[in-house]
C-alpha cells in the first residue's frame, strides 16, 4: 500500500463535501501485485470537514498491510486570498502542446510509434532549449479490468 506523506487543507467554512481520504491512497496491490480498488482499503474515517481546523491521522488498512497519514487543516480561513497587482511581464514564445488525440480512446495503451521533438526559444527567437520525448501510457500494469483504476488517461 502506498500512501502519501501528509495532507494540508485550507480551513473552508463553506465545506459542504469534506476531503475523501481515499484520496490519499496512491496505490494498492494485493499478494500477487494486482492492483486492488481503493474502495476495498479500510479507513478510520471516510472524510475529513475542512471547516474544523486541527491535525487529524487516519488509518489505513488492507489485509496485513496498514499505514497513517496525518490531515491538517489550516486555521487561516483567508489564507490564498490576495489582491493582484503583478503585471505580465514579456516572455519567450510559447511551444505548441501535443495532445495523443489518436490514442484517447483506444484499447491498448503502448508507447508511441515515435518520439516527439519540441524546440523552446528565448524572446528573441533564438533556440534556447531541445526536449524530446517518448510517450507512454502507464495503466497497462496488472491492472483489473473494469476497475476504477483503468480509467487513468493521459499520463506522461
Amino acid at each position: 500500500m502506498s500512501l502519501v506523506k501528509s495532507v494540508s487543507l485550507v480551513n473552508n467554512e463553506l465545506d459542504t463535501n469534506g476531503f475523501v481520504t481515499t484520496d490519499a491512497i496512491n496505490y494498492v496491490t494485493d499478494k500477487h501485485g494486482s492492483v486492488v480498488d481503493v474502495n476495498s482499503v479500510k479507513r478510520s474515517a471516510d472524510r475529513i470537514s475542512e471547516k474544523t481546523p486541527g491535525r487529524y491521522v487516519v488509518t489505513y488498512r488492507y489485509g496485513k498491510a496498514s499505514g497513517k497519514v496525518a490531515v491538517t487543516v489550516r486555521s487561516d480561513v483567508n489564507e490564498g486570498i490576495s489582491k493582484a497587482d503583478a503585471k505580465l511581464g514579456k516572455g519567450g514564445n510559447v511551444g505548441k502542446t501535443w495532445f495523443p488525440h489518436e490514442l484517447a480512446f483506444r484499447s491498448n495503451y503502448n508507447a508511441q510509434v515515435s518520439s516527439h521533438t519540441y524546440v523552446g526559444t528565448d524572446k528573441h527567437g533564438k533556440k534556447t532549449a531541445k526536449l524530446t520525448t517518448k510517450f507512454y501510457e502507464p495503466n497497462s500494469f496488472s491492472l483489473l479490468e473494469g476497475s476504477q483504476e483503468t480509467n487513468v488517461r493521459g499520463n506522461v
